[in-house]
């Protein structure tokens, strides 16, 4: 003998409000529910147990029907991998993304909530990993005091910590990008390491095309005396930037040679002008001291062992030159518009005749004869 009750599908049990202690069976949902008189559909039989409230269906599902101690209800209506609510949050339902693999983890794609995909993390230590999946968020930067470090040898790029505002979804694969490091209240440091067992490329290689005249490639240094936030006038000598090449001794790295960009040392600055000059100097020994300085001026001036050349070519030792050293055509006239100087040899091509000044008077070289 069977007993039958009130039956229908779950979207009628919801039209009706059933009595107190009316029983209704939903036929698609397979699911039991018993009338109070007042609660629409009537509510869910359920069996207590592992401290909380559920209900077993009829095809095997598994769930709860209230809360468990959370903010947001657990629950699931079909198979046990839909989540209907999400578990302990407040809002819409949500869903693990598929695929991944052992050791990712779930990384942010985008500010809206829940939109998370899987990504690789690893290695480390205790400042930092080596990042070996795409950076498909939306910015990277570095932390305020950290450092990023490449490494060539493992190919890691290292730091504690990684930010970015490059509005892209790789890092960086279209151009005009920028990666800007630390602030300016911070000094933060790029560092290249380059293993024993590489071969001869390039540690930076910068590659470009150039549309004459601008466009070009180029690497740009800006400096000021102050502060980066309050910048202030610069004066004659001030390094702008520098080059500088360091060798083992078998203690530490000391300079051995480098090149400098400076504020002629002989002029001065003023608005819209800043005199430049480049030295490239050698050092024997780490006493600086010991260093050799060339210097070309902002008028173009070379001098050799010499930082205040007085004329294009200012040589402060002995010359031995390879090849033939020809001296300066003079006509007689154009010889009487030089500022003469003792020691001074032209060639006069009026009388065809070297001649060279000598104790203030000019004469032929020949015979010392006056000129």
């Amino acid at each position: 003998m069977s007993l039958k009750i009130r039956r229908g599908t779950d979207s009628e049990r919801v039209t009706i409000t059933p009595a107190e202690g009316e029983l209704i069976y939903t036929t698609d949902t397979k699911l039991l529910y018993v009338g109070d008189g007042t609660t629409s559909g009537g509510r869910v039989v359920t069996a207590s147990g592992g401290g909380g409230t559920g209900f077993v269906g009829s095809q095997g599902d598994v769930g709860f029907a209230g809360s468990r101690g959370l903010q947001g209800d657990v629950g699931f209506v079909g198979s046990a991998s839909t989540v209907q609510g999400p578990i302990g949050y407040t809002g819409s339902a949500t869903r693990i993304p598929t695929g991944g693999t052992t050791g990712q983890v779930l990384s942010k794609v985008s500010g809206t909530d829940y939109d998370v995909n899987w990504s690789t993390v690893s290695g480390g230590g205790g400042n930092g990993g080596t990042l070996t999946s795409d950076l498909n968020i939306s910015t990277y930067k570095i932390a305020n005091g950290q450092n990023l470090v490449i490494n060539g040898t493992d190919y890691s790029i290292t730091t504690s910590t990684l930010y970015s505002n490059v509005p892209s979804s790789t890092f960086p694969t279209t151009d005009y990008k920028i990666i800007k490091i630390g602030s300016k209240s911070n000094n933060n440091q790029l560092s290249l390491y380059w293993g024993e067992n590489n071969s001869d490329d390039a540690v930076i290689s910068i590659n470009g095309s150039i549309n004459p005249p601008y466009g070009s490639p180029q690497i740009e240094f800006k400096s000021s005396r102050g502060t980066l936030n309050s910048p202030t006038v610069l004066s004659s000598g001030d390094f702008i930037s520098k080059f500088q090449a360091k060798g083992y001794d078998g203690n530490s790295f000391i300079n051995t040679s480098g090149i400098v960009f400076c504020v002629d040392p002989n002029k001065s600055v003023s608005s819209g002008a800043v005199p430049g000059s480049i030295i490239f100097f050698t050092q024997a020994t780490s006493d600086p001291s010991s260093g050799i300085g060339h210097i070309i001026t902002s008028d173009g001036y070379l001098g050799i062992n010499k930082t205040n050349p007085s004329t294009h070519l200012d040589v402060n030792g002995s010359g031995k030159f390879s090849g033939y050293v020809q001296f300066g055509s003079y006509t007689t006239t154009n010889r009487g518009n030089l500022t003469p100087a003792n020691g001074m040899i032209i060639y006069n091509t009026t009388v065809n005749k070297f001649q060279g000044y000598q104790n203030s008077s000019w004469i032929n070289l020949d015979n010392g004869s006056a000129a």
